[in-house]
């Protein structure tokens, strides 16, 4: 897992993707499998609003219209490639507002089966 100590600076992030507050304050603790976060990494931070899915006992990215929807990572998380796994918060539930997922995340509203915990509001912007 990705524990060392580490000197950071951050500023405020884009969750233009949350359609309302309803749930964030009873986000889920997962553990991302940090493989296959390597793709939406961007100056070592893996944005907020990545559409996720359970594989096993971890997290990963939604990739395919037929995989099962577990939930959105709710917070920005700090990323090393290579150092392990990322324990992080995932929304389970909600309202969210397609346009502003973070760009080269699955279109989730193309899955074959939504989730009903989640409202879908808009379109996915062309990356």
């Amino acid at each position: 897992m990705q524990l060392n100590v580490a000197m950071q600076q951050w500023g405020s992030e884009d969750q233009r993707w949350l359609g309302s507050a309803h749930g964030v304050d009873a986000a889920q603790t997962v553990t991302l499998n940090g493989e296959k976060l390597t793709a939406f990494a961007k100056d070592g931070v893996i944005p907020s609003g990545i559409a996720l899915k359970k594989e096993g006992s971890r997290w990963e990215p939604v990739t395919d219209a037929g995989d099962t929807l577990a939930g959105f990572l709710l917070t920005s998380q700090s990323f090393k490639e290579g150092a392990g796994d990322v324990v992080a918060p995932m929304l389970d539930h909600g309202r969210i507002r397609v346009e502003h997922l973070p760009k080269g995340g699955f279109d989730v509203t193309k899955l074959t089966t939504p989730n009903p915990l989640f409202v879908l509001v808009g379109e996915k912007k062309e990356d």
